[in-house]
């Protein structure tokens, strides 16, 4: 028996040891050189990337062609549009702030409360030099101040003061002013901390009189790029905000449809010329290019067009996709990657307690067609998972309440039917992007899941039929973690990359899923086709491995989950003592070591590959308990809320009802004495996943939505067994 278990903990040891080799192999990475060159940023403000990619310019197809181009999440629907686009871009977090004033003033300009300087000066309690051509931010205090920063006081203002310590110099060109209101919130991006700028031109000096145009101006093309030329000298950061889109876009509701797509195109068209005379002023030896959409336009989220661009022309990155450590994905980026992605180029330091990841060129053929692909094939997946998570949802509700009814009138043939159907929707809903973007619907999911009921019932045996759908689901998620994760990012089980709250890996979704699947496969291999424990032990060894490894599943409280969950599955079933069994302090210490290997693995990696895992455990080496309070606040915050408003909330509930009826008013229980191990490991997995994650609730509603339809089922198997003997 010493032995054999000694075999086991070497075979998982053995598991580990393979997950790592194959996630040291490196990539080549293309990264810009020109460190010294001049870096001009052009925002274009209320334009999507969709909107982007379908434009057939000449001026923006050229720029597109000879750049590193890629979708970017700007967290819109969050509610991070306008003002707070541009401070998620300067301060490399989750910065969410809606100010309603200037923003960026000369010193001398009059407002409500005196002049620029003096208002800045009374609110920050800092000099300006007069004559000075230096342009402020005077509620630079306020943003530092405000609650959304509270945990990072020092979000704000990164780019700019780091620049400036190395002497390179900050200048904004443009303004979103209208008629009674002076509205800059470009300076946002290149603000040092103090809420100073180099200098800003704004006004007559960068606008032009245009009658038909809101407000009766827009930007002056021919002056913006004179005054470009002016300040492109080495170690100068330049913005320019073409506002052009922003300033029609803040009309949209007054002005007719047609009136209005009549300005947009010529707007289109302006923006195009504006972009010709940059590609002939400026080769990429001369100055590094960055086009960046900053924020989109409300009415485009309503047609589920919710990524911005960014496209880099620079020296040292061929034209091809953008990738971050961020995103992991080719093509797809994340708007805090701006920042850390210009300090790369000025050579300067990455801070650890940058969220986000230098941007990356990789060579690509064709990328515009590649992008274009990606972005409707996301649109689509976004269009339509409300609607089938929903599906899948209400689908578990009415089936576990008809199986109260199936166990009342004693017919539960049809409750079995049902209960198969239910537990195959998951894995329907995997693999449902192998299927054409006109099938990814409520009717497309449904006849996946009849052609999986289907083929399961024509296997007469009741564990031949779920050890079909659970092997089944069990390889088809394991091998799309060792390949990329290229079923999970376009499930609508899995994460969006419109919201950005995960980009890659096994999302809680599928790790509440993953978790059931893995204690029924080894439960009912063990029990029923293979009696050996070794296959217990194989199956969930792996299962934690694709979990937590920073290169497969990178899930950290799922890894947790598993290994509490699993353990308790494994000690019950070796029957180990908890708290004087060797053989148990053993387990928990080889168990403790290799998460801490682990983490201590994905810290050591260059900046741009650690996972959240990696810098969480770098957070502890560090001894950041600020940030480290600040995640776990987070994480308890995010639980709450969800367990108030998340539709998987009553999923919970009911399987807590469905329960109690079955056990006080039906008086059965799930299986034997011997029987009942599985339910209580599943029930201690989706437990600990409901404490151990930011989205417990998900995570545990899911780990029930798949677990509990196979207890159900199995229950209902058991009783017609009884009836037959």
């Amino acid at each position: 028996m010493k032995k054999n278990f000694c075999y086991k903990m070497l075979f998982g040891c053995l598991m580990i040891c393979i997950c790592i080799s194959s996630a040291m192999a490196k990539e080549k990475k293309l990264t810009d050189k020109n460190e010294s060159a001049p870096i001009i940023i052009i925002a274009v403000d209320q334009v999507s990337s969709y909107q982007i990619y379908s434009k057939e310019l000449p001026g923006l197809q050229r720029f597109l062609a000879e750049s590193a181009c890629g979708l970017m999440n700007i967290r819109s629907l969050a509610g991070y549009t306008g003002t707070s686009g541009y401070l998620t871009l300067s301060g490399g977090k989750r910065a969410y702030n809606n100010i309603n004033s200037g923003i960026t003033f000369y010193p001398e300009e009059e407002l409500k409360q005196g002049t620029a300087r003096n208002y800045y000066e009374w609110l920050n309690g800092r000099e300006i030099k007069k004559n000075s051509e230096k342009v402020i931010i005077p509620e630079i205090s306020f943003l530092t101040k405000s609650k959304s920063t509270q945990a990072n006081p020092d979000t704000y203002g990164l780019l700019g003061s780091r620049m400036r310590n190395k002497g390179w110099k900050t200048i904004v060109i443009g303004d979103l002013d209208t008629n009674n209101k002076k509205k800059r919130p470009g300076g946002l991006i290149l603000t040092d901390q103090d809420g100073v700028l180099d200098q800003g031109y704004f006004g007559g000096l960068v606008n032009e009189k245009a009658r038909d145009f809101p407000y009766e101006y827009r930007l002056n093309i021919p002056q913006v790029i004179k005054i470009m030329k002016k300040h492109t000298l080495p170690k100068q950061l330049i913005l320019v905000d073409f506002t052009d889109f922003a300033r029609l876009q803040t009309s949209y509701k007054d002005i007719l449809p047609k009136q209005y797509e009549k300005l947009l195109t010529t707007t289109w068209l302006r923006f195009d010329f504006f972009l010709q005379k940059v590609l002939e002023s400026w080769s990429p030896k001369e100055a590094t290019i960055i086009l960046i959409t900053p924020s989109i336009a409300r009415y485009t989220q309503l047609k589920n067009d919710s990524l911005g661009l960014m496209a880099i022309r620079s020296q040292g990155m061929p034209p091809g996709l953008i990738k971050s450590g961020t995103t992991n994905w080719e093509g797809l980026v994340a708007n805090v990657d701006f920042l850390p992605t210009i300090l790369q180029m000025a050579q300067l330091e990455l801070s650890t307690s940058i969220a986000g990841r230098r941007i990356e060129a990789l060579e690509k053929t064709n990328h515009l067609a590649y992008l274009r692909k990606l972005n409707q094939k996301i649109i689509t997946v976004f269009g339509s998972y409300r609607n089938l998570l929903n599906l899948y949802i209400t689908i578990v509700n009415i089936v576990w309440l008809a199986f109260l009814a199936a166990l009342f009138w004693r017919r539960g043939w049809w409750a079995k039917g049902l209960l198969l159907l239910t537990y195959s929707i998951p894995l329907a809903l995997l693999i449902m992007p192998l299927l054409p973007k006109s099938c990814w619907n409520e009717w497309g999911l449904v006849g996946l899941f009849l052609s999986l009921l289907i083929i399961s019932i024509r296997f007469k045996n009741f564990y031949h039929q779920y050890l079909g759908l659970t092997l089944l689901f069990w390889l088809v998620i394991v091998i799309d973690q060792l390949t990329g994760w290229q079923l999970i990012r376009f499930s609508p089980l899995g994460y969006s990359p419109i919201y950005g709250s995960r980009y890659y890996g096994i999302g809680n979704e599928y790790m509440g899923i993953f978790l059931a699947n893995s204690l029924i496969l080894s439960h009912l291999l063990y029990n029923y086709f293979w009696p050996k424990k070794e296959v217990v032990v194989a199956v969930l060894g792996i299962s934690v491995c694709i979990l937590g490894w920073p290169g497969l599943g990178v899930n950290f409280g799922g890894t947790l989950a598993a290994l509490i969950g699993f353990s308790f599955y494994i000690f019950r079933l070796y029957n180990f003592k908890w708290f004087t069994s060797q053989k148990a302090g053993l387990v928990f210490l080889v168990f403790f070591g290799l998460i801490m290997l682990v983490g201590l693995f994905d810290s050591l990696r260059p900046t741009e590959s650690q996972t959240h895992f990696g810098k969480f455990f770098q957070m502890i080496l560090l001894n950041n308990q600020g940030e480290i309070w600040q995640i776990i606040f987070r994480k308890l915050q995010m639980n709450f809320k969800l367990l108030l408003f998340s539709a998987w909330t009553r999923v919970i509930l009911l399987a807590g009802l469905v329960s109690l009826v079955v056990k006080y008013y039906f008086k059965k229980n799930f299986g034997e004495e011997g029987e009942r191990l599985l339910p209580a490991a599943i029930l201690v997995s989706g437990g600990a996943a409901f404490f151990l994650n930011d989205s417990g609730v998900v995570a545990f509603g899911t780990c029930l939505s798949y677990g509990f339809s196979f207890l159900l089922a199995f229950l209902l198997e058991k009783n017609q067994i009884k009836k037959e003997s």
